[in-house]
């Protein structure tokens, strides 16, 4: 979805609202069809906001009473990390520096970004600095960094990391991967971690975030992390908001597919044990171990067959990120899954045959 300015969005998404009623209503004539597809075509943010609109209203009946909160409407933390990405996009294009892909080298570059949010006619917001830096990690290799307010930030293997420093907010976009975080204590910025549609906001703690495909996982070891997540609908993501507060010795996972989870409890002794070259799983799928495996080896380890079951294996246990073998060959022990290393630089799991059971 288009982020729209709030002003203009407030008063865009009123009209989408009134459209809406309309025309989910019995009396909406020939005339008013036509009316609203010319408004629909007058501005593209017409059809993202009658889209919300709709999503919104029909989320609506699948709420408790309670799930919705203050500022449900309010721009989104996401939205305002897209804003500042948007505004230092166009400031590498002003100046001619060109921006690599996710993975690129370090790099650490002082920007002057002139934030305007308000009406054309208002006066304009004082320039502020924002720090930029991207981070990666190969196959198999950690790296930690310290960031200009003296937090530091342990890069799990095979992940990439960008970060976004203001005078008001610090920011972290989890790629893919793995990272610990140590966060300084700053109470006039939080720091903020992106990983997918997730975000996790503190303002000086130490957790863990791990990004796979499909899910992502975070959890505490020290201090408190409020967690926010869209609520789904059919998979995507809506404007609705659930939110859980973590503290030490709890960790959370959010999907697409199952929203935001429930609190659970964790060893402290595991978190970001990765760190260590220590894989601890306490119920995750099997899908979260094979994303840590690419991470750590050089086969492309993949799922096939009927994926959905096997990716949706829970896994408990402790394994050696050095020896991916081994931790493969285990799965073979413990559920009804061949590993295929037959074909070079490929590891394949699939379903044991029904014989060999």
């Amino acid at each position: 979805m288009t982020p729209v300015e709030p002003q203009t969005r407030a008063e865009i998404l009123r009209k989408a609202h009134d459209w809406r009623m309309l025309m989910e209503g019995p009396d909406a004539t020939d005339t008013d069809r036509e009316a609203f597809d010319a408004w629909l075509a007058a501005d593209s943010r017409h059809g993202d906001m009658y889209d919300f609109a709709v999503t919104f209203f029909h989320a609506l009946g699948a709420l408790d009473q309670g799930d919705l909160e203050k500022g449900v409407l309010r721009r989104t933390p996401a939205e305002h990390v897209f804003a500042i990405r948007s505004r230092i996009t166009a400031l590498f294009a002003r100046t001619g520096f060109q921006i690599g892909a996710a993975g690129t080298a370090l790099a650490s570059l002082a920007l002057a970004v002139v934030l305007v949010t308000g009406p054309a006619e208002a006066p304009p917001v004082p320039a502020e600095q924002v720090i930029v830096a991207n981070y990666e990690t190969g196959i198999g290799e950690t790296r930690a960094v310290t960031l200009e307010d003296g937090t530091v930030i342990t890069l799990g293997a095979a992940s990439v990391l960008e970060t976004a420093y203001s005078d008001r907010e610090r920011q972290a976009i989890l790629v893919t991967g793995s990272a610990f975080f140590e966060v300084a204590t700053a109470p006039d910025r939080p720091f903020v971690v992106e990983a997918g549609d997730l975000e996790a906001r503190v303002l000086g703690t130490a957790f863990d975030v791990n990004r796979s495909t499909e899910n992502v996982r975070v959890a505490v070891a020290e201090g408190e992390v409020e967690v926010s997540y869209p609520y789904m609908l059919n998979e995507q993501p809506t404007r609705l908001v659930t939110r859980r507060s973590l503290t030490a010795g709890q960790q959370t996972m959010a999907s697409r597919a199952d929203g935001l989870a429930a609190a659970t409890t964790v060893n402290l002794s595991t978190i970001g044990a990765w760190r260590q070259d220590k894989l601890f799983y306490n119920g995750a799928p099997l899908s979260e171990l094979v994303a840590d495996a690419n991470r750590y080896s050089d086969a492309r380890v993949v799922i096939e067959g009927d994926v959905e079951t096997i990716a949706n294996y829970p896994v408990r246990g402790s394994f050696n990120a050095r020896d991916i073998d081994g931790m493969l060959s285990t799965l073979a022990d413990i559920y009804p899954v061949e590993i295929d290393r037959s074909e070079p630089g490929l590891v394949r799991i699939r379903a044991r045959p029904t014989s060999a059971r």
